[in-house]
């Protein structure tokens, strides 16, 4: 018989045997409800997630205003001018008209016409005079604004691309640092079971010295392994503080706040048997990464045509309305009325066009290697990732047969004992041996569902 546990103890006890018992072969989720739920939640208000979101906005906004560039403009303006003195103009009136006028009069023997015109001299510069206008303008033809409002659009796919990478590491950071959470608390759940193993050994033995069946050092081991114990219990809680501010912080939620702890994720496995090519081949078809580079391809397409019409004429049309007189005289100076076309057309450049084509294509050449970059990346993420979960299940099945040999050996030992027939040096390695196996596993379990959520981000599963 090993020693004697309180029924609630007992009952506990036996519900966290079970699912540590509980091991996956080949494939395991971690996921629960209340998992998604703070991944859900995470998305909606982690900060980066908002930078990311403002970002996009702020782009939609650019192709909103790339697309304006085709509306009419309306321009007012107005001047009005004082001005005294400089250079004067000078109009020979009277030189010119008072001959003539002089001829006219002795013709028609009258005196119909002046012959007593002066010469005028004015100032060049006008005085009191007002200049205003109303001008409307667009562009017919400019292909500048055309493939602007074509980038724009791509770029703002590219966004879009890099929210679903932000949203991807975001459901990794929530998981690790959940399960991180898990590792702690469960950590602190065994270690408090074998606080209770050694009190109960402790009480055992205070018996047996009062009945002068053992000596007063039989407790003395004892309470020191109960002292090292709550050493460790202490520790465990400071980090059980530090991981639960990590995770409300990866929330954005107030670091003392409440988080409710999930333990189905250690048994919501997966018998189905993952393929290696087959995960390969989902994490090349799924990583968002490669549309980037398909997105900066055809962006590269689109400066291909920019680049080559650049020199292409432009056109537009302006018409306006206006007034220009002196003194405030409506009658002398208004309304005037224009409309014409202006156009444009560079006929040289420089060569520059052909240094732009030139750059443009070793940036594909970037983009095709990029590409192939990742794909060696993706291919070795996947199979490390893959791998590693695969020793891992290895190594919880052998953990298994650990405890289940730590357990029977504990058991024997603890009868031994009981019957005077073993040390209790023995009985405390026992125990300390199937405690720690224990202990091994849960950090195996633990490790299991980081290496999951790895897995998971590498072929970008949500």
């Amino acid at each position: 018989m090993i020693l004697p546990l309180s029924d609630p103890m007992k009952k506990h006890f036996i519900q966290v045997i079970y699912w540590l018992a509980l091991v996956i072969p080949v494939q395991l989720s971690g996921q629960s409800a209340v998992l998604d739920q703070y991944i859900t939640e995470a998305l909606a208000n982690n900060l980066q997630m908002r930078n990311v979101e403002l970002a996009s906005a702020l782009q939609a906004s650019k192709v909103a205003a790339a697309e304006k560039l085709w509306n009419p403009n309306v321009d007012l303006q107005a001047s009005y001018l004082l001005a005294e003195g400089g250079r004067l103009i000078n109009f020979p009136i009277g030189d010119l008209f008072n001959p003539v006028y002089g001829t006219l009069n002795d013709l028609t023997a009258s005196q119909s016409f002046p012959e007593n015109l002066e010469n005028i001299s004015t100032q060049l510069t006008p005085n009191n005079f007002v200049d205003a206008s109303i001008a409307v303008s667009k562009p017919l033809v400019n292909s500048t604004i055309k493939y602007n409002i074509k980038i724009q659009k791509e770029l703002m796919a590219l966004y879009e691309v890099d929210k679903r990478i932000q949203e991807n590491e975001i459901r990794f950071q929530v998981r690790q640092a959940y399960y991180n959470l898990l590792r702690v608390r469960e950590g602190k759940e065994v270690l408090q079971q074998n606080m209770s193993l050694l009190n109960e050994v402790l009480a055992f033995n205070e018996k047996l010295i009062k009945y002068d069946k053992a000596t007063p050092d039989a407790i003395s081991d004892v309470q020191f392994r109960i002292a090292d114990l709550e050493s460790q219990l202490s520790e465990l809680e400071e980090q059980e503080r530090l991981a639960s501010t990590l995770f409300n912080i990866v929330l954005n939620r107030q670091i003392d706040e409440e988080i409710v702890v999930d333990t189905t994720v250690y048994s919501s496995f997966s018998t189905h048997e993952s393929n290696l090519n087959v995960l390969i081949g989902t994490a090349l078809s799924q990583r968002p990464e490669f549309e980037k580079i398909l997105i900066a391809n055809d962006l590269n397409a689109l400066n291909v045509e920019r680049v080559k019409n650049q020199n292409n004429p432009t056109i537009g049309l302006r018409a306006g309305i206006g007034i220009q007189t002196e003194d405030f005289s409506l009658n002398d100076g208004g309304p005037l009325y224009t409309l014409g076309l202006n156009a444009g057309w560079k006929i040289i450049d420089g060569g520059l066009k052909k240094k732009q084509l030139e750059e443009l294509l070793i940036e594909r050449s970037q983009n095709d290697l990029q590409k192939q970059i990742l794909r060696q990346q993706v291919v070795l993420q996947v199979s490390e990732s893959f791998h590693t979960l695969k020793s891992l299940y290895a190594q919880i099945k052998a953990q298994d047969e650990k405890i289940r040999s730590a357990n029977i050996s504990y058991e024997a030992v603890s009868r031994k004992y009981r019957n005077e027939k073993a040390l209790l040096i023995e009985l405390l390695t026992a125990q300390n041996q199937w405690i720690s196996s224990r202990l091994n596993r849960v950090i195996l379990m633990i490790e299991i569902l980081n290496a999951q959520a790895q897995l998971d981000k590498v072929i970008n599963a949500s």
